[in-house]
């Protein structure tokens, strides 16, 4: 799918950023934000990428703010979220 192209677009220097954890838990974040939105605006289900599961983490406490189902699925290292109503 599309997620490919943004993971494509990132530059070698951006993974040398000193602030790295937050860094991905940002984006990984947004992009919880993004399918939660999604979900509210009608879709069924949405996954998200695989993440570590100090990000998966916070992903979940982030959907529950939603009042919304989050669900890990998958084997280590592709585990990930999938987000419902």
């Amino acid at each position: 799918g599309s997620e490919m192209c943004i993971r494509d677009s990132i530059q070698p220097g951006d993974v040398e950023s000193l602030t790295g954890y937050s860094d991905e838990a940002e984006k990984a974040l947004d992009e919880a934000k993004s399918a939660i939105k999604k979900v509210l605006d009608g879709a069924l289900m949405i996954e998200l990428a695989p993440q570590p599961s100090h990000i998966r983490k916070l992903q979940h406490e982030l959907v529950e703010q939603y009042n919304l189902q989050s669900t890990s699925i998958g084997e280590e290292p592709d585990r990930h979220l999938r987000i419902e109503k």
